[in-house]
Order: C-alpha cells, then sequence, then structure tokens
C-alpha cells in the first residue's frame, strides 16, 4: 500500500527523521487506539506490509486505515484499493529484501507421524500433551525430501507462527539430531511479517506472562498451567520490547546457560528501561525449561504467580 500518498493526501502528520519515534523502515503516526496518545507510536512496516504500535500491539490494517482517518469500513476497503501499491520509499531508510511470497514446508498435523510423537515422548512430551499442544499451537511435521530455497527441511517439527488467525511465519526442529542446525526458521524473503517483530503465540490476557528463549520451553511452561511466549531467542528487537510492555509483569524463565549469561542480564535491564514490571526465575538447575517436567516448572513458577 502507498501509505505515504495516502496520508499525505489525508493530511494525516508522520514523524519526520530527527523524531524520538522516527524508525528506519517504518512510516510512523498518532496511535489512534491509545488513551492520550501524543506521539507517532503507530507504525507502518513498508517492508512486510503491517501495522503495529509500539505501545499496544499489532493491528489490522482495515482497523488502523478506519480508525487514523475516522471513515465507515465500507470507505476503509475502497481507500485500500485506491492506495495499493508501493510506497515511495526514496525519503525511507530501510534494508531492502526481495520477496518471493509466504511458502509454508510440505508437512501435514504432528500426530500423523509417529517418528515425531516419538521424539517429543522422549523429549518430556506424553501423547495427551502432544495432542493439546496440536489443539493450541497447530503444530505440523515433514518427513523426507521437503526444501524450500534449497534448504533441507525433512524430519522437522513445524511451528506455524500466527497473527490474526493467519500464518505469516514458522521455525522448524530437527528431530533427527544429525541436523547442524537444530533450529531453521522461514527466510526473511518468505515471511508475511518478520519472526522478530512478534512475540510467538502472545497470551491474550496481558496480566503477567512468562517470557522465555524457546518454542519447546513454551509448550511445556503452557502445559505446566502457566501462560508463555518467547521472542525466538534472548537477544529481542525492539518491536518485541514494545509489545511486552503490553503487559502489567514479565517473568523471565531463561536456560541455565552461562554463555547466555550477559545476554539475560542485558535483556533484563532492557525491559527494566522500558517501564515493564521484571520478575525473574532463579534457574539453578542444569536444564532449560523445554526439558523439564510440570512438577519441577512449577515449582519454579508458583510462587510468581501469587498474589
Amino acid at each position: 500500500m502507498d501509505i505515504l500518498k495516502l496520508y499525505n493526501d489525508y493530511g494525516v502528520n508522520t514523524a519526520a527523521e530527527g523524531d524520538k519515534h522516527y524508525r528506519p523502515g517504518w512510516v510512523q503516526v498518532s496511535c489512534p487506539f491509545c488513551t492520550g496518545n501524543v506521539g507517532h507510536h503507530l507504525g507502518y512496516n513498508i517492508q512486510d506490509n503491517y501495522f503495529n504500535c509500539w505501545r499496544c500491539g499489532h493491528k489490522n490494517t482495515v482497523n488502523a486505515i478506519q480508525n487514523i482517518l475516522r471513515v465507515s469500513k465500507s470507505e476503509t476497503f475502497k481507500i485500500i484499493r485506491q492506495y495499493k501499491g508501493q510506497t515511495d520509499t526514496k525519503n525511507i531508510k530501510k534494508i531492502v529484501v526481495k520477496k518471493k511470497g509466504f511458502k509454508l514446508p510440505m508437512s501435514e498435523s504432528i500426530l500423523e507421524i509417529p517418528y515425531h510423537q516419538r521424539y517429543m515422548v522422549n523429549r518430556g512430551f506424553s501423547y495427551k500433551d502432544i495432542v493439546k499442544l496440536q489443539n493450541e499451537y497447530h503444530l505440523r511435521a515433514s518427513s523426507n525430501f521437503v526444501k524450500i530455497d534449497d534448504i533441507d527441511l525433512s524430519w522437522r517439527i513445524i511451528a506455524p507462527i500466527i497473527v490474526d488467525d493467519k500464518i505469516v511465519s514458522w521455525q522448524t526442529r530437527d528431530t533427527t539430531n544429525k541436523s547442524p542446525l537444530k533450529y531453521i526458521t522461514c527466510p526473511k524473503s518468505r515471511e508475511t511479517i518478520h519472526h522478530k517483530h512478534l512475540l510467538y503465540f502472545e497470551p491474550e490476557n496481558k496480566d503477567i506472562v512468562v517470557l522465555t528463549e524457546g518454542i519447546f520451553d513454551v509448550w511445556k511452561i503452557f502445559l505446566a498451567g502457566f501462560p508463555a511466549t518467547c521472542g525466538f531467542g534472548v537477544e529481542l528487537k525492539d518491536e518485541q520490547i514494545i509489545l511486552l510492555k503490553q503487559f502489567k509483569k514479565v517473568i523471565l524463565f531463561l536456560d541455565p546457560d552461562k554463555a547466555g549469561a550477559k545476554k539475560e542480564m542485558d535483556l533484563f535491564r532492557r525491559l527494566i528501561f522500558a517501564g515493564i514490571k521484571v520478575d525473574e526465575v532463579i534457574n539453578q538447575t542444569t536444564k532449560d525449561p523445554g526439558d523439564m517436567s510440570k512438577k519441577e516448572i512449577r515449582a519454579l513458577l508458583n510462587g510468581h504467580f501469587e498474589k
């Protein structure tokens, strides 16, 4: 969508370079969804064509345009069709990634392939757990000879990344223990929304969330009865930090990795600096959350959820 022309034609004020809310690759305006919003917090990503507010999170395109321009929904659809096309980016700094179109690896439900079920059982997930995860996270699995852009994705668990009921990216985990890459994520050129601009299955309830490192950690914490998400690694992008600001409290529950201790401290400081109330699980075991039992996870987390 040619967002700059749309904003110019409708007299919408945008953040200029030098504005504290200006971000390369984004067009920022005042967010109509935020109470008392006086800054340019609502951004439109000109590369991936989506809206995100640095205060209140991802926005559906139709709702965003309707509220920015204060027009009817039918008029909004007309405007979107009218301004369909690429934004003139000559005055906007950005990294250009040639898009190839979203593609999900050839796969089927994880419940259809016994090989992957055995892998999950060996990781401490019961069959009942796998069914529950399938229902919640829509897990898929690949068999042999699966490739995208010459990337071998054979024999992997595939975790779709979903926004507004639409798959926008994915991450995979090798189940053979033979691949040099345990995790492979959707190439950026194939993503509808870059996964590092999102949180994995961000909980709807914004009271407390457990922030962990990876998808297996999220699954184990969820099965233990706690709301959890991850940013696909311990190093988060600004967009992900902003999404975490929606929660009243964030509980860090990371891997007991000495090599990652500094990154963990850096993340803790970034969250505090962003004004987020942060608590931290002291994990004195040698296990990642994804390798713990539900009982072990509850023993570490119960106290953090007591009122």
